[in-house]
């Protein structure tokens, strides 16, 4: 088996890889973009209840005690859900930092793929240029021995 063909295998190989590191990647993308929204969202709300909370200390105009209970209840309800939401938030962007971490190995999986590659086709081509340049110069040889007879005969 020639040289060469081993390192067309190891090109497919690479190729092969390369392919498959960069379906992880997109995933990791899309997951990425996914923490993105929610983070966004996250932040929203947040915005959305500390709005709603800074409105009903500004209208602090109750006139008996069962509607100042009530305004606390409301006020210890949205604080929970901000408190929710900052717990939240703060996975999310743990999450997004540990895929930011992934997409940064797939990178660089990727460019040590790349350069495999690059080096195997490099190898190949000159593999396959020294074969050719060895075959060609075995025909020569062979036309020349070839010579002589015919002369001779």
């Amino acid at each position: 088996m020639r040289q060469f063909h081993k390192g067309q295998r190891l090109i497919k190989l690479c190729d092969q890889q390369t392919r498959t590191a960069q379906q992880v990647m997109s995933r990791y993308v899309r997951q990425q973009k996914h923490l993105q929204e929610e983070i966004a969202r996250c932040e929203a709300e947040l915005q959305t209840l500390g709005d709603m909370i800074l409105a009903q200390q500004l209208n602090n105009v109750t006139t008996n005690r069962a509607e100042i209970y009530a305004q606390r209840r409301q006020q210890a309800v949205l604080l929970h859900q901000c408190q929710q939401l900052r717990i939240e938030h703060m996975m999310r962007t743990e999450n997004l930092h540990e895929v930011e971490y992934e997409i940064t190995q797939c990178q660089r999986q990727l460019a040590t793929l790349k350069r495999k590659e690059m080096k195997f086709t490099q190898w190949t081509r000159a593999t396959k240029k020294e074969w050719l340049m060895q075959r060609e110069l075995c025909s020569e040889n062979e036309l020349q021995e070839d010579i002589p007879w015919r002369l001779q005969s």
